[in-house]
């Protein structure tokens, strides 16, 4: 799904209750407890903010993942 959106992977993690994916650009997606995140900035205090995507919407989330990516 990610590769149809132009993102391509380096490798990944997966076991089965967690994992991660390795884009070959941008931060790593994590996979945990039935959700997919990945950074999406950081507060004005230099603290990281995630998104958070359920993975019962593995297409929903690589349209997310490739939306952060182009802008």
């Amino acid at each position: 799904m990610l590769a149809e959106r132009g993102i391509g992977t380096v490798g990944m993690n997966f076991g089965h209750q967690d994992g991660m994916l390795f884009p070959a650009t941008g931060d790593v997606v994590g996979y945990s407890c039935g959700l997919f995140w990945w950074p999406a900035g950081r507060l004005r205090h230099g603290r990281p903010i995630y998104t958070i995507h359920p993975a019962t919407d593995p297409d929903g989330a690589a349209r997310r993942i490739a939306s952060t990516r182009q802008a």
